[in-house]
């Protein structure tokens, strides 16, 4: 455990917002494509509106659910982001700029005037992706901590560290 505060600085723009909401939705759009590809195959199986030999006609209906399932997690993609973007204009705190100062007790975040200490221990899950960090303190909500706020990758080392090692959570991808 490192002895020395970490202090990193920075503004979230839209850009990280959405690949950050982008990760956090990931299972509920998986979960939305399989879910429309197999109703629509039961569908049409159900139906009749496919017809031949069973296996035939069982990958035919399943080949359909996809291209469908395909097109309506699309639309659902496209919605989300511009939810994210919708939101990230509302929220007008998350497009301040912000310091972090990562120390023992855990996470101090300071905007304008107000801060928030994020301790160690309310942390439930840590997530790391090529452009940023995701802390949850709880299944929707977490701290977003963009890269590009570390000037240096021996910066980014250390947070890792020193989250994982007080935390006791090892970054998920």
């Amino acid at each position: 455990m490192s002895k020395r505060r970490l202090n990193i600085t920075g503004t979230i723009s839209l850009e990280d917002y959405q690949i950050h909401n982008k990760h956090h939705k990931k299972k509920l759009v998986l979960g939305y494509f399989l879910f429309v590809m197999i109703t629509f195959a039961i569908v049409l199986l159900a139906t009749g509106t496919v017809t031949g030999s069973l296996p035939i006609v069982v990958i035919i209906a399943l080949i359909l659910g996809s291209v469908i399932g395909g097109i309506s997690t699309f639309m659902l993609l496209i919605t989300n982001r511009f939810v994210a973007k919708r939101e990230y204009k509302s929220d007008q705190l998350i497009q301040e700029e912000m310091t972090l100062s990562i120390g023992p007790k855990g996470i101090e975040q300071k905007i304008r005037n107000s801060k928030t200490l994020f301790e160690w221990k309310h942390f439930i899950k840590f997530k790391e992706h090529p452009q940023l960090f995701q802390l949850y303190v709880s299944k929707n909500k977490a701290l977003i901590i963009p890269k590009h706020f570390f000037e240096t990758d021996e910066e980014i080392k250390q947070f890792k560290h020193e989250v994982e090692e007080r935390t006791q959570l090892t970054a998920q991808s």
